[in-house]
């Protein structure tokens, strides 16, 4: 059965429901910084879990989903919903989603056979289902506007509320642990995430009742139309269903006939393993580098505030040096921060601090564009193809994030093994070295990687952009009328 937009989709997104755009990254983003802050020490020092263990389960467990990300990409391409294409990920996936991978906060006290079957199943469950609905907000970018700048206005918005709820994150979660918990970190860690949990779910409806509602595709027959005109759509929207049904070769180019989303993907996994990095080593830095974790408060603060800084001015940046230029120097920036954190006051709280919110700011600004950077590579593609993979491009687009979690968790755990760290054992020298490095040096490596890639690869700039979508809104404003 084949899918059109509702009659009110002919009307431009009014500005204020901008905002709503990006609801539910609010809570998205508050559990995702407890699992990237606190879930390794989490199993180590709640669980108790070796760190040897601790790799090789959030390795696999992240590892799982590099198999289903370009296949989401295709369910979400080719499935036909009765409550919208998109929005049913984000109604029906989201709360599921959530309510199983809250169970990863359970400290299960059992046979490391028996914990790795746990974590690592509960963890892929989860990751599967909460990897649609943050795919299908961005995916939705492309039929929401036509307007470029509204595009970067409705990304920054998203990235503005998605770090909001990263500083709420940074005030709210230590305290709440100590405040749930009362003397049991296990059980405050669980009620945090599960309240955080609550809160992506509401807010996810909440784009999907006030946003998605009157812009999103549902099946001709759900769409509300009157007879008559119900019936002269489905049939045109039927044959033109049967005419660009995608073959699953086209999948398989899409990324070999432009380099473009390519760089775009190894430039975000590069960031994505800088951010997770650190923050996965954060708790270990301040515990026993530092001797304080009443710190982390600060830190996080600090970080996150950055992060919404930098998510504010991408606008301007964009409208003075161009999208690329300001995604260099957030990728740059972010890099030079790190490294600098290393060398200047050699490991001092004070530095730690202070470069890692300097970073945080440009990372911000790549946090507020890069969902309208694959929008233009599916725009792209659909120009000269014709095959609209918007969904497949946004899926990949998610994969960045896979590989650094696969990296990460690796590279963290395999770390503290390396140099013998266990959460009962007396504190030594090398592990102090290496909680630094794993906080500074050792992510500012990526992102000088990912900086060089993106220049030399990436080649969708503003001008060459700006005539393709002119000719996109024209060919879909044709097929909506």
């Amino acid at each position: 059965m084949a899918e059109v937009q509702r009659e009110s989709a002919k009307t431009p997104l009014p500005v204020w429901k901008e905002w709503f755009f990006g609801t539910g990254t609010l809570g998205m983003t508050m559990c995702n910084s407890v699992m990237n802050t606190f879930y390794f020490y989490f199993l180590t020092n709640v669980v108790m879990m070796a760190p040897a263990l601790m790799a090789i389960i959030t390795t696999v467990s992240r590892f799982a989903s590099v198999f289903y990300a370009p296949i989401k990409g295709v369910i979400m391409g080719k499935k036909e919903w009765k409550h919208g294409k998109y929005g049913v990920y984000l109604k029906f996936w989201e709360p599921l989603g959530r309510a199983v991978m809250v169970l990863c906060f359970v400290n299960m006290q059992a046979s490391q056979s028996v914990q790795f079957i746990y974590y690592v199943g509960i963890f892929v469950i989860a990751g599967f289902l909460l990897s649609f609905p943050d795919t299908a907000t961005l995916a939705s970018m492309q039929f929401l506007t036509t307007d470029a700048q509204q595009a970067v206005r409705l990304s920054s918005k998203k990235s503005v509320v998605a770090t909001f709820g990263q500083v709420l994150s940074s005030l709210l979660t230590v305290r709440l642990v100590v405040a749930f918990g009362q003397g049991d970190q296990g059980k405050g860690y669980f009620m945090v995430y599960l309240t955080y949990s609550i809160l992506a779910v509401i807010g996810y409806w909440l784009t999907s009742g006030i946003v998605l509602k009157n812009y999103d595709f549902y099946k001709v027959q759900d769409a509300g139309l009157e007879e008559k005109a119900r019936i002269e759509r489905e049939k045109k929207a039927a044959e033109e269903a049967n005419k660009e049904k995608t073959p699953f070769s086209v999948y398989l180019k899409a990324y070999t006939t432009n380099f473009s989303p390519i760089a775009l993907m190894i430039g975000d996994a590069c960031k994505a393993s800088a951010s997770l990095l650190y923050s996965g080593s954060i708790t270990y830095y301040l515990t026993y580098y530092v001797g304080d974790a009443s710190k982390l408060t600060l830190f996080l603060f600090t970080a996150n505030m950055g992060l919404l800084l930098g998510s504010w001015c991408c606008p301007t940046c964009v409208r003075l040096f161009g999208r690329k230029m300001t995604n260099v120097f957030a990728y740059g920036g972010f890099g030079v921060a790190l490294i600098l954190a290393h060398f200047i006051g050699v490991g001092e709280a004070w530095a730690i601090i202070m470069f890692v919110g300097i970073g945080r700011f440009f990372s911000g600004l790549n946090a507020s564009i890069v969902g309208a950077f694959y929008v233009d590579i599916a725009d792209e593609y659909e120009y000269r193809s014709g095959y609209n993979l918007t969904p497949f491009f946004m899926s990949m687009g998610g994969l960045s994030w896979t590989i650094a979690s696969v990296c990460c968790g690796t590279i963290v755990g395999g770390t503290l093994a390396r140099v013998g760290f266990n959460a009962a054992a007396e504190v030594t020298q090398p592990m102090l070295d290496a909680m630094l490095n794993l906080m500074t040096f050792i992510p500012g490596i990526p992102l000088a990687i990912g900086t060089v890639i993106f220049i030399l690869g990436y080649n969708l700039t503003d001008k060459k952009m700006a005539p393709i979508r002119a000719d996109l809104a024209e060919r879909r404003k044709e097929k909506i009328e």
